[in-house]
Formats: structure tokens, C-alpha cells, sequence
């Protein structure tokens, strides 16, 4: 631990300025389509206690690009997951654009 920089984000944050961006916690979550139910449940509650302590989380599915019908079942799989912490979080998609 840098005993210097955290000296530092003591000072700032006695002083009321904003630590950097650079310094958010991110964890990232990573899922396939052929996950089961319960699986998915238990990453909908790990996400939600890992909201507790991170301010960024990034959920990626991995996905057959060449079967449309499993691009469509991520989508939905994903927005399912949005829907569910829609009151713990604020939500941002990425990539925005249709495949």
C-alpha cells in the first residue's frame, strides 16, 4: 500500500474534493448463454453485494456471434440482469449500436 497516496485521499476527502476516476473499484462479472437459472440467480446476488463495495461492475457475455438466436438469448439474459438491480444501480450498455 502507498502510505503517501492514501494520505493524500484522506486529505482530499476531509476537504470535500472528488478522488479521481481513475480510482474506482470495477469488478467484472463474465457469463455465457448456457449458464442455468440457478447460476444466474446466484451472479443477480453476487452483484448486488458486490455493489456494496465496488462502484463498477461489467457484465460480459460471451456469445456465438454467428447464431442470432443466441445473440437475442444473451441480449435478453443481460437485460433480465439489468431489470433486477434497475433500484440498486445505474445502468450504462455498451456497445449501443444493433449487431
Amino acid at each position: 500500500m502507498n502510505y503517501k497516496k492514501e494520505l493524500l485521499k484522506r486529505l482530499f476527502k476531509k476537504l470535500g474534493k472528488q478522488v479521481d476516476e481513475k480510482d474506482l473499484k470495477t469488478k467484472t462479472l463474465r457469463m455465457a448463454t448456457t449458464i442455468s437459472f440457478h447460476d444466474l440467480e446466484t451472479r443477480k446476488k453476487q452483484a448486488k453485494h458486490l455493489l456494496k463495495t465496488h462502484q463498477v461492475l461489467k457484465f460480459f457475455m460471451k456469445v456465438n456471434i454467428y447464431d442470432a438466436e443466441n445473440i437475442q438469448k444473451g441480449r435478453v439474459m443481460l437485460l433480465n440482469i439489468a431489470q433486477d438491480l434497475k433500484e440498486d444501480a445505474k445502468m450504462t450498455i455498451s456497445p449501443e449500436k444493433d449487431v
